[in-house]
């Protein structure tokens, strides 16, 4: 180890859900300074339809949907302060808005000031009480949404709060989609064949059957970027917060994906024959798989995906996977995850924390830690191949579990000992590799109790490492840091002091 980090001072806390939630609240409430388009028209609560063009803020129209129709392609729709309930038949659909030529659509304005925004102070709500969808759009349109709330929608086949189909490039922004539901697919959001790009938004409470209980990107691209993914459900399939369906060329980073539900796989986020995904950033946790497999993840048919920097921990699954499950995949890499604190429920189930079936996967400084339940191994390899390197797999029954047919290769290795030892560190009638560096010792992690994972003083992990070609960490740190690399997620800093983030409600 290297005495300069001997000196190094960690105060490191985890940043809670409801912290981040917080900050996101503020800077939510920042007014948004919006640029006229080549035609500006206004709505009110308060306004009237009849012979009204909504040109003129003094005057506004009573209702979203007559805005719309009366809107030029390009035309930008500012809506006050209110509810909107109103229900509208069109083109084969019942919702509140239905688009069908490019528009832009925001809230958040008060008849006394058309100019700044304040979406979470004047909230602008689409209501459509159970009754229809919120917001539709017709195909091969672009349309941005902001600043906007759409609740209790109702779809009986898919996206009870919004529904885009083929062609549709969309994007929303600081939205908040809640409480609708679907009799088929997509509770929240569906988008079909289009791009989707949803951006600081808050996507919560919507159920739908089967697929999608939050956003579905079905055959679609596009990106999920700092928003808060969490209490959707869907009873009778996958994808409890976000389903990625036959999606390519999908990035979902800096986001929060928790306490969503699947009936069957995939309680945060399912993906079925994903190609070109990349998971970046997120914290994903409390998420359930109730029948079966993948608590927090679940990669099935999929390729080429790219999971770095992730935080997945505390989800559970029934049957295998707590963490993540990954089926059939081709071309996965895992780079600077910390898997941790994930569990299965079924006597018999397998890979608490990372269960690999049939897939060819590649883990670089990975953190696998006190996963537990089912036969409470840390990862399982079921078929194929596994090449794991720089990792802490430490406290469970079996550190890695792989199956005969299997063929496993490891290298930089710490194992844990003490309180951190596993019952056994490998066990199974498939190939294993222990390769160079293997160690024992204590990771020392600095709050395991309140799942900070980072490594502190005196970790086993700390230069122990090989090179791996991963010239960061977790948090974006640097890599290496003083004789070599440290094994596991996080890169111990010189000098370094995480301090806890501060929130204050005013300047």
């Amino acid at each position: 180890m290297n005495l300069g980090k001997c000196k190094h001072i960690v105060l490191s806390l985890a940043v809670g859900s409801a912290l981040l939630a917080g900050l996101f609240l503020l800077l939510s409430g920042a007014p948004r300074v919006a640029i006229a388009a080549s035609n500006t028209r206004y709505v009110a609560a308060s306004g009237y339809d009849t012979s009204n063009d909504c040109l003129n803020s003094s005057a506004p129209c009573a209702t979203i949907q007559h805005a719309v129709d009366q809107a030029a392609a390009g035309d930008e729709i500012r809506v006050a302060q209110g509810t909107y309930t109103d229900i509208h038949v069109s083109g084969g659909t019942t919702s509140v808005v239905r688009i069908v030529r490019d528009l832009t659509v925001r809230g958040g304005y008060t008849t006394t000031d058309w100019s700044v925004a304040y979406p979470l102070t004047q909230p602008t709500v689409i209501d459509p009480q159970g009754d229809g969808q919120g917001i539709v759009t017709a195909q091969n349109v672009s349309v941005t949404l902001e600043g906007l709330r759409i609740t209790n929608g109702s779809s009986p086949n898919w996206g009870g709060g919004i529904l885009a189909p083929a062609g549709t490039r969309m994007t929303i922004s600081r939205c908040w989609i809640y409480n609708n539901r679907s009799q088929r697919e997509s509770g929240g959001i569906h988008i079909y064949s289009g791009t989707l790009n949803l951006l600081n938004s808050y996507v919560y409470s919507n159920t739908a059957v089967r697929d999608g209980g939050g956003v579905n990107f079905s055959h679609s691209g596009g990106t999920l970027i700092g928003s808060f993914i969490y209490a959707n459900t869907v009873i009778s399939y996958g994808a409890g917060g976000v389903y990625l369906n036959d999606a390519y060329h999908v990035t979902i980073q800096d986001s929060h994906i928790y306490s969503n539900a699947a009936g069957y796989y995939g309680g945060g986020v399912y993906s079925w024959y994903g190609d070109d995904v990349t998971l970046v950033g997120n914290y994903i946790y409390d998420n359930r798989a109730v029948l079966y497999s993948g608590g927090g993840v679940f990669l099935r048919h999929s390729k080429n995906i790219s999971l770095t920097g992730n935080h997945i921990y505390s989800n559970v699954a029934r049957t295998g996977g707590g963490g993540l499950y990954i089926f059939d995949g081709d071309g996965i890499t895992m780079t600077n995850n910390m898997v941790v604190d994930n569990r299965v429920t079924l006597s018999s189930g397998s890979g608490a924390g990372l269960l690999l079936d049939g897939s060819d996967v590649r883990l670089l400084h990975t953190t696998v830690a006190r996963n537990g339940g089912g036969m409470g191994e840390g990862v399982r390899v079921n078929g194929h191949t596994l090449l794991m390197t720089n990792t802490i797999l430490v406290s469970h029954t079996v550190g890695i579990s792989v199956v005969s047919g299997s063929a496993v290769t490891l290298t930089g290795t710490l194992w844990g000992d003490g309180a951190w030892a596993n019952g056994k560190d490998y066990g199974g009638g498939g190939s294993i590799v222990t390769g160079t560096a293997n160690l024992w010792g204590d990771p020392a992690f600095v709050g395991p109790s309140s799942g900070d994972y980072h490594i502190g003083l005196g970790s086993a992990a700390i230069d122990a490492g090989v090179n791996a070609g991963v010239a960061d960490d977790i948090d974006g740190d640097l890599r290496p840091v003083g004789e070599g690399y440290d094994v596991g997620a996080d890169e111990l800093l010189y000098y370094s002091i995480r301090l806890p983030l501060v929130v204050k409600s005013s300047p």
